[in-house]
């Protein structure tokens, strides 16, 4: 049996500072299938490659991400919160990270959506949505592509602007609303489950070959996810679980 893909979640995470080029650069170098990212808009609606809503974690300043624009956004130190050598990282934009990707591997473009953003004025699922597909579809070959989200109305928006993409409905053990009806009206290629609920969200797609799993670092699992046949193990250490699993 084939090895899963092996992913890059936010990069080479715990080599290097999350969701930025040194991150992801590491991860391909490494000889990871392909990364993971996150995604939100800039005030002026380019999409900008960070996890969180609010600056202060892994950039340095405060605030909503969709407050700033992306010069402001720009001259924040992405880098410096994870170790000083890294001080000159920045913010990317969406762009630099699939030009960085292109011809190395796949990337997962989880677009962020959630209730709190919408209740302090964050950008609504369509303008997401719109922001994403467009320049995925200006600067990546879709095939390589997978969007994800845990809001089902972003992967509606996906599919009805380039129904071509792969989408990936994000589901969490914190949640507890009832997923199934809304991996369906969402119309998802694939399940990204965290790693608890793997075995509900493989009866539910028809098979473990439609799971992208996340975010799992342990040796045992990983050798669990590779012997069930799961599509994408999603890794904080690409190098070491290639090292583990390669055949």
């Amino acid at each position: 049996m084939a090895r899963p893909w092996i992913i890059g979640h936010r990069g080479a995470s715990a080599i290097a500072p999350e969701n930025t080029l040194a991150a992801f650069e590491r991860a391909f170098r490494d000889g990871a299938d392909g990364v993971e990212l996150d995604v939100t808009l800039s005030s002026e609606g380019v999409p900008m490659v960070i996890h969180d809503d609010t600056l202060e974690r892994t950039a340095g300043g405060n605030g909503w991400v969709w407050k700033r624009s992306v010069f402001d956004l720009k001259s924040l130190d992405a880098g410096s919160w994870f170790a000083p050598s890294f001080s000159n990282e920045r913010i990317p934009t969406l762009v630099e990270v699939l030009d960085l990707a292109k011809g190395r591997g796949y990337v997962n473009v989880e677009i962020k959506s959630s209730r709190e953003a919408a209740r302090n004025g964050g950008p609504s699922p369509k303008a997401l949505a719109r922001a994403v597909t467009r320049v995925i579809e200006a600067h990546a070959d879709p095939e390589t592509i997978v969007v994800s989200s845990f809001d089902p109305r972003v992967l509606r928006r996906v599919r009805a602007m380039a129904p071509s993409l792969a989408r990936g409905f994000l589901r969490s053990s914190r949640q507890f609303r009832p997923w199934t009806p809304l991996a369906w009206w969402a119309h998802a290629d694939y399940m990204h489950p965290d790693v608890a609920l793997m075995d509900e969200a493989a009866r539910f797609a028809g098979g473990y070959e439609k799971l992208l799993v996340w975010t799992v670092d342990g040796p045992f699992e990983q050798e669990r996810l590779a012997a069930a046949g799961v599509k994408a193990i999603i890794t904080n250490r690409p190098a070491e679980a290639l090292a583990r699993l390669r055949p």
